[in-house]
This record gives C-alpha cells, sequence and structure tokens, in this order.
C-alpha cells in the first residue's frame, strides 16, 4: 500500500485458498477483519497459526529486542558528540551498519529451523548482499540496514541494486530488504518508489526491527514465503 495516498500498489499476489473465500479477494486485509486478525507476511492471516509462530520466535528474541532498543537509544547521542568534537561520523555510521548485522545475526540464531549458511555473498552484478539463510530446501537472501532513512540517491540506489541482483537467476525463494530501525512513512514510501522504478516493487520483502525480523524468520520456516 502506498502510505501517501492510501491506495495499494498491486492486487494481492497471494492466490487464497478454495475453502475460505475472503482469502481470495485481491483488496480485502485479514478477512476484513484488521481489529481480530493479523497478517505481517501478506499471505495468511489465520490468527492461530500467525499467533503461534509469533509468540515462539518472539519469546526467544525478547533478549536481543532490549539490546537493540538500548542500542538504539544511544545512537543520537554518539552521533552528537562525532559532530561536535570534530569526530569521524563516518565510523558512528559503520558501527550502525555492523550492529544492525549482529543483531540481525542474533535474531537468527533464536529463531528454530533457520539457519545462516553465508554471509557477505556476491551476487549478479557483483553486489555483495549480506546473509543467505536457509529453512529446510528452501534459501533467502537478506540485504541489512541500519536504516531505511539512506543517507543519499547514491545509498537508496545501491540497496535497491543489491536487493535486485539477489532476485536474479532464482536461486532465492525470498529476497529480504531488512533495517533495524523502525522506519518513517516517507522512508516507506520512497523505498518502495525505488523498488518500483527497478521493476521489483512487490518481489522484496521490507522488514524491519527485531521483532519484524523473528516474525519473517518464523513465517519463512513454515513455508509462508
Amino acid at each position: 500500500m502506498n502510505p501517501s495516498s492510501g491506495r495499494f500498489w498491486s492486487m494481492d499476489t497471494y492466490e487464497g485458498r478454495n475453502q475460505d473465500p475472503a482469502s481470495l479477494h485481491k483488496y480485502l486485509y485479514c478477512g476484513n477483519n484488521p481489529a481480530n486478525l493479523s497478517d505481517p507476511s501478506g499471505r495468511d492471516f489465520s490468527l492461530a497459526s500467525l499467533q503461534a509462530a509469533a509468540a515462539s520466535a518472539l519469546t526467544l528474541v525478547s533478549i536481543t529486542t532490549l539490546q537493540a532498543a538500548q542500542f538504539l537509544s544511544s545512537v543520537g547521542e554518539k552521533l552528537s558528540e562525532a559532530f561536535e568534537e570534530g569526530g569521524n561520523p563516518g565510523a558512528v555510521f559503520n558501527e550502525l551498519g555492523a550492529q544492525a548485522e549482529f543483531f540481525a545475526e542474533e535474531t537468527f540464531e533464536a529463531v528454530p529451523d533457520i539457519d545462516v549458511i553465508e554471509e557477505e555473498v556476491s551476487v549478479n552484478g557483483g553486489r555483495i548482499i549480506d546473509f543467505v539463510v536457509r529453512s529446510g530446501d528452501r534459501l533467502a537472501a537478506i540485504e541489512v540496514k541500519y536504516s531505511f532513512g539512506l543517507r543519499s540517491a547514491e545509498a537508496l540506489n545501491r540497496a535497491v541494486a543489491q536487493v535486485s541482483g539477489a532476485l536474479q537467476g532464482g536461486t532465492y525463494q525470498r529476497v529480504v530488504l531488512w533495517a533495524l530501525q523502525p522506519p518513517t512513512g516517507e522512508q516507506l514510501f520512497r523505498l518502495n518508489q525505488a523498488l518500483e522504478s527497478a521493476g521489483v516493487g512487490g518481489q522484496v520483502s521490507i522488514v524491519y526491527g527485531v521483532n519484524g525480523l523473528a516474525a519473517w524468520s518464523a513465517l519463512f520456516t513454515q513455508g509462508f514465503y
């Protein structure tokens, strides 16, 4: 959905289930019952299955979630000190990226039935993707960012090129762009526009926060992606 206009970018790609007529509707969210149901995967709004998967994952990553929250609360102070004292803001930004990768890996390690099998993988066009994870015989490529508030058009284009490269060849059943810091509506809008312009809109899962990555991981292990 485009948050600035309140309209959908495209129809639901999930075909639905014949035994569940509400799931066949291409624009209906959560069977028209968003007060009681949720659908983080865009694939299923069965309350029992989603709650079971999410509860298991969120319990296992509770410590990582707390650590990430503490780190995020310290970022503003670190950047202010770097700018005010004539330090090296670039080093701080590098630390943000490294910490985001650390929290992503900690999350994957906590969720059952998903394993990191490669890091810093070269994909088509020579681009590097941060993680390849496996669940059963299915693979997903994960590109990690500290924030979707990418600092320049060049950084945004680089992120889009990374996930676009991972999509080529059909090696991965899913490609994910994940950020540690929750995005603003404007940041999501800009990111979706860039993905659409690159011709990969709707093919990349946009996920953020430790809890979001844990929920995505649990759903991936169950075949929802």
